[in-house]
């Protein structure tokens, strides 16, 4: 029997959106009070730069904060 191969863009494995939550709600639970930057996303769950800098905007957009900078020079992507 082959065993199936999957990707993100097509669904993956059932257990995949669990794991996914189980992401979502650790991360809120560890920056309740601010938005992390993609480096500590991606040293504290071990997530790639592009999906960190995702994490972050999707984060971001569910608390309402905007990450457009208003400080001259400002890093608003970590």
């Amino acid at each position: 029997m082959t065993t199936r191969r999957y990707s993100e863009e097509i669904g993956g494995p059932r257990h995949s959106v669990r794991l996914g939550l189980l992401i979502a709600c650790r991360v809120a639970d560890k920056y309740r009070r601010r938005l992390p930057t993609f480096q500590e996303l991606m040293d504290d769950f071990g997530m790639h730069r592009a999906t960190a800098y995702r994490w972050r905007a999707t984060l971001a957009e569910a608390r309402g904060i905007s990450t457009n900078s208003s400080t001259p020079g400002e890093n608003t992507h970590g």
